[in-house]
């Protein structure tokens, strides 16, 4: 057995990727036409919708709508009761329970919590980034951290690194960096 700790936000991407070492399909939802190449895992009542792209290793839970036309690669881990709508883009990325995720969004190398509404066209960049946890830095290639219960408009672009606190809102058309605090309203 393998253990790892997860200390900060983007050891979750880390565990997530080594956690995805698993063989074989599992189709226990509706499948479309759909491409599916891979280990890929899929939950039951969950229904993938036409030519929608999955490339494994990736998991999606239970009761979820995938699609149409989405592309999700591989270490991406979705929980149950997820929406990913038409023309979105996820990779290595872990998606918790009862998110929704708009038509048009690009996520990569980034974590979503649970009970999140994402509005159309949300973007998380992902490259290297300087992320101050306490009184030490940290320089790595990551995505974006967003906590439980947040909503987040339309049109909203997250830089790299950025950490987005619980039950926040953000308002459609902004640029966000840093950490912002639990329970923010950026309008």
């Amino acid at each position: 057995n393998l253990w790892m700790d997860i200390v900060y936000p983007w050891d979750i991407v880390r565990v997530n990727d080594f956690a995805m070492k698993f063989s074989g399909k599992k189709m226990a939802g509706k499948i479309e036409q759909a491409n599916i190449i891979g280990d890929v895992s899929i939950g039951k009542n969950t229904i993938i919708r036409g030519n929608t792209y999955i490339k494994g290793p990736v998991t999606i839970g239970e009761n979820c709508e995938i699609g149409p036309n989405a592309v999700i690669m591989p270490s991406t881990s979705v929980g149950d009761n997820v929406r990913i709508g038409v023309f979105s883009y996820i990779e290595n990325s872990v998606i918790a329970d009862n998110v929704v995720i708009a038509p048009g969004s690009f996520i990569k190398d980034s974590v979503i919590d649970r009970g999140c509404i994402i509005r159309p066209k949300f973007t998380t960049l992902s490259d290297f980034a300087e992320i101050k946890i306490g009184d030490e830095y940290h320089r790595i290639k990551t995505g974006v951290f967003i906590g439980e219960s947040c909503n987040i408009g339309a049109n909203v672009v997250a830089e790299p690194g950025t950490i987005i606190g619980n039950n926040t809102t953000v308002s459609s058309l902004k640029i966000v960096r840093g950490v912002i605090p639990d329970n923010s309203n950026l309008v």
